[in-house]
């Protein structure tokens, strides 16, 4: 199993393709066969822009296309048993991050895509996306299109609404991002930092109580 992104584009960089069987997809990885995303459906293209986004929730990684892949025994992932490598002009890689800028706010910062041909099998070889670490300030990245057409995964797809007046209004895309910043903010982050050693301070014994106390009060006028 992958432990670094390096390790995946060791492997894309030697051309050494066959060193993907025996891989498990993981945190950083991701394989597809032949069969992608059918990008003429809503869910196929919703698909692209939620495996695209949680890696760029994540750590970051590698969608590989070619791969043929497996449930993996008494594991919840998938091996890689074998390469379904294609021409570079039957790989659509390209349209799908053109699809996933399209359907996540914000963009992805240096995302990219490529076909990559086999040292072996002359003309064959996968194509990839590649996501890599964001930084954290700009995270999360959201899925920005809801679909209407198909009943998708529950869970996933969600908004925001508020009532104005007497009417329910959504939040926008951008909205929702906002206040998920705003939660993440340098005031914010330093009062609940503020409340957790309240806690903790009011954990400690008696003896110790009007330590706690005197944090409290103080906090207290900063507030007045």
């Amino acid at each position: 199993m992958f432990e670094k992104i390096q390790d995946i584009q060791d492997i894309l960089d030697s051309r050494t393709l066959g060193l993907f069987v025996g891989q498990k997809e993981n945190a950083i990885f991701e394989a597809k066969g032949n069969i992608e995303y059918d990008i003429s459906t809503p869910k196929g293209r919703f698909e692209i822009a939620k495996d695209v986004s949680s890696f760029a929730n994540s750590e970051g990684g590698y969608i590989i296309f070619g791969l043929r892949h497996s449930p993996a025994a008494n594991e919840k992932t998938d091996v890689i048993t074998g390469l379904e490598l294609k021409p570079e002009n039957e790989c659509l890689v390209g349209s799908y991050v053109g699809i996933a800028n399209d359907n996540i706010y914000p963009e992805i910062d240096g995302i990219k895509s490529g076909w990559v041909e086999d040292a072996e099998q002359t003309s064959s070889g996968v194509g990839y996306i590649f996501i890599p670490p964001q930084i954290e300030q700009k995270k999360y990245f959201l899925i920005k299109r809801l679909v209407e057409e198909e009943q998708l995964q529950k869970g996933i797809i969600f908004g925001i609404t508020r009532r104005v007046k007497s009417d329910s209004i959504p939040f926008s895309v951008q909205e929702m991002y906002n206040t998920m910043q705003n939660g993440k903010s340098e005031t914010s982050q330093r009062l609940y930092r503020i409340e957790s050693k309240i806690d903790h301070l009011s954990q400690i014994p008696q003896k110790k109580e009007s330590a706690s106390e005197r944090l409290t009060d103080k906090i207290k006028k900063l507030f007045i």
